[in-house]
C-alpha cells in the first residue's frame, strides 16, 4: 500500500540522518504517536502538509522523496508482473485466487472474468432454503453446506467413485438425513453444470496477451510518475496552494489520457469544466506544455 510505502520510507530517511521522532514532533508540532503511526503506516489519509513537514524538518526535499516512492512503485510493479507469470505458468486455481485481487489493483487490471470456477454462494442460499422447513440449528445447515462443497469440488477436479462413497459415509456417521443428502447432491450437480457452462462461455485471456497487457501497463505507469513530478515540481514554481494539487494532477492524468486517444473534442469539454472548477487557465496551459512535450516518449 502507498501509506505503507510512504511510512517506511520516511522512517529510512529519518534513520539516516539520525533524528528521533521526539525531535521531529516539535518541529511538525504532532504527537510521537502520531508520527510512529505515519511511519508505520496506520494513517489510512496521510495529509500533504503532515508529509511536507516532516519532510522539512529531517532536511530532505520534496523532489527527491516523491522520485523515490516512483522507483519503490515501479519495484513493486516488476516484482508483481513476475508473481503473475508464475502463477499464469501454474494453472493453479487456488493461488490465482490469492493473487486476483492484488493483479487488479496492482497493475489496474481486470484479470479475467471467471478465469476459475469457486463455490457459488447461491448454492449455499439454496440448501438454507430447503433445510429452512425442517427447522435445524444452524451446526447441523452448516454440516449439509459443506457436504455440499465436497461433492461441488469433487465434481471440478474429477474426482472417482471411491471419493464420493467416502464422503457420503462421513455425511452418515455424521446422522445427516440420507434423503436431504441425495437432494443435496442434485442440487449440487446441477449448480457445477451451471458454473461451468458459464466458465466456457468465457474467452480466457491467454499468456502471451497477459504478459503484453502487464508489459504495456508498466511502461505507461513508469512514464506517468515520471510526468507526475515534473507537474508536482511546476505547482510548486507556480505556488499553486497544496490544497489543488491534487485536482490539478487529476486533470493532468485525464488530458494526458484523452491526448493518447486523441480526442480533441473532449479535451476541450475538459479544460471548460477545469476553468469553471476554479483551476487557472494560465497553470492548465503549463501543464499541457509539460505533457506535450514529454508525454511524446509515452507513445
Amino acid at each position: 500500500m502507498l501509506r505503507e510505502l510512504i511510512g517506511k520510507l520516511l522512517r529510512e530517511r529519518r534513520r539516516e540522518k539520525g533524528y528521533s521522532l521526539k525531535e521531529i514532533s516539535k518541529y511538525c508540532k504532532r504527537s510521537v504517536s502520531e508520527l510512529a503511526r505515519l511511519e508505520r503506516g496506520e494513517i489510512k489519509n496521510p495529509s500533504l502538509l503532515l508529509i511536507l513537514k516532516y519532510l522539512k524538518a529531517i532536511n530532505i526535499h520534496y523532489g527527491e522523496f516523491f522520485s523515490k516512492i516512483a522507483e519503490y512503485e515501479i519495484e513493486n510493479l516488476l516484482k508483481l508482473k513476475k508473481k503473475v507469470e508464475d502463477v499464469v505458468k501454474t494453472k493453479d486455481r487456488k493461488r490465482m485466487k490469492l493473487v486476483r485481487e492484488e493483479i487488479r489493483y496492482g497493475l489496474g487490471l481486470k484479470f479475467q472474468k471467471k478465469p476459475f470456477i469457486n463455490y457459488p454462494k447461491e448454492l449455499e442460499w439454496k440448501i438454507k432454503s430447503y433445510l429452512l422447513p425442517f427447522g435445524y440449528d444452524s451446526s447441523i445447515v452448516e454440516k449439509y453446506i459443506k457436504f455440499s462443497e465436497k461433492i461441488f469440488y469433487g465434481f471440478l477436479d474429477e474426482k472417482d467413485e471411491d471419493y464420493f462413497k467416502e464422503i457420503n459415509k462421513k455425511a452418515e456417521e455424521e446422522n445427516l438425513v440420507i434423503t436431504h443428502l441425495t437432494k443435496i447432491a442434485r442440487i449440487t450437480y446441477k449448480s457445477y453444470q451451471r458454473a461451468l457452462k458459464r466458465l466456457n462461455q468465457v474467452k480466457l485471456i491467454s499468456d502471451k496477451k497477459l504478459k503484453r497487457m502487464i508489459e504495456g501497463y508498466l511502461k505507461y505507469r513508469k512514464k506517468w510518475l515520471e510526468l507526475e513530478y515534473l507537474i508536482r515540481k511546476y505547482l510548486w514554481e507556480k505556488d499553486v496552494p497544496l490544497t489543488f494539487h491534487f485536482n490539478y494532477l487529476n486533470k493532468a492524468k485525464k488530458y494526458y489520457k484523452l491526448l493518447r486517444k486523441n480526442k480533441l473534442e473532449k479535451i476541450k469539454e475538459m479544460e471548460e469544466k477545469a476553468i469553471k472548477e476554479g483551476l487557472k487557465e494560465e497553470v492548465l496551459k503549463g501543464i499541457k506544455e509539460i505533457i506535450k512535450e514529454k508525454g511524446k516518449l509515452l507513445n
